[in-house]
């Protein structure tokens, strides 16, 4: 029985610009950056003591200010309701989702292929494609992994448009077909093909793929500074970030 193993290596957020910032800062000043992730409360209040620091602004000013009692609330073991969550984003000046850290950080998940949730694509009336979730994690929320199944045999029009880079390679004995921004191609059996985001695609004939989707750079905190720019200061940000031989 033939075995392989497929490896996609890749630094997410932790690229060599962030290595290079933390090894110019050293150990000691960048191991006192690291949230408590133990638990869901501990990483809320390591979280939040984090942006008060940045802020200058104790738990007393703040009470000070709103008449709430964030180290009472703390000493309780609660994460505050909504209503106070919203107050010290108000407060501070945050967006309300940065408050709340991700925990249950397992260095290593391992799922049975039985146990994978799967649907069909565009729908249960139209199947087109069967996917099949793989082992993907919360702390990775644009890196997704998928087993995907061609159910039509013929050209269809069930058109995918991802918003991640996306590395695929064909699992099954049969060629397949695609269809990228128009232009026609085809996989055959251990062929593998990268498609940029945002491309307008599409698989037939029968068979078994493997996707790997990568969010890249533009996501996160990236999309949504990204997502602030006028269409027109974008187009001049990126050809004024080109070099002078690539315009």
């Amino acid at each position: 029985m033939l075995g392989k193993i497929l490896a996609l290596t890749y630094s997410d957020k932790l690229d060599n610009e962030t290595l290079n910032e933390i090894t110019a800062l050293g150990f000691n000043i960048t191991k006192k950056y690291k949230i408590n992730l133990k638990d869901h409360k501990t990483a809320f209040w390591s979280n939040i003591e984090n942006f008060f620091k940045n802020s200058s602004i104790t738990f007393k000013e703040f009470k000070r200010n709103t008449s709430i009692d964030l180290d009472k609330i703390k000493k309780s073991k609660k994460i505050p309701s909504e209503k106070i969550i919203k107050k010290i984003s108000h407060n501070l000046k945050l967006n309300y989702r940065d408050l709340f850290p991700p925990n249950n950080t397992l260095e290593v998940k391992i799922q049975k292929y039985s146990n994978c949730k799967n649907w069909f694509y565009p729908s249960m009336k139209k199947k087109d494609y069967l996917f099949k979730e793989l082992t993907n994690i919360p702390q990775l929320p644009f890196s997704r992994g998928y087993e995907l199944t061609l159910l039509n045999e013929k050209k269809h029009k069930s058109f995918l448009d991802v918003p991640s880079h996306q590395y695929i390679y064909n699992l099954g004995t049969t060629k397949i077909n695609f269809i990228i921004n128009g232009k026609k191609g085809y996989l055959n059996p251990s062929d593998s093909i990268y498609i940029k985001p945002n491309n307008k695609h599409i698989f037939y004939k029968k068979g078994k793929l493997l996707i790997l989707r990568l969010g890249g750079r533009i996501s996160g905190d990236s999309l949504y500074q990204l997502s602030m720019i006028s269409e027109k200061n974008l187009k001049k940000t990126i050809d004024d970030n080109r070099p002078w031989f690539n315009k």
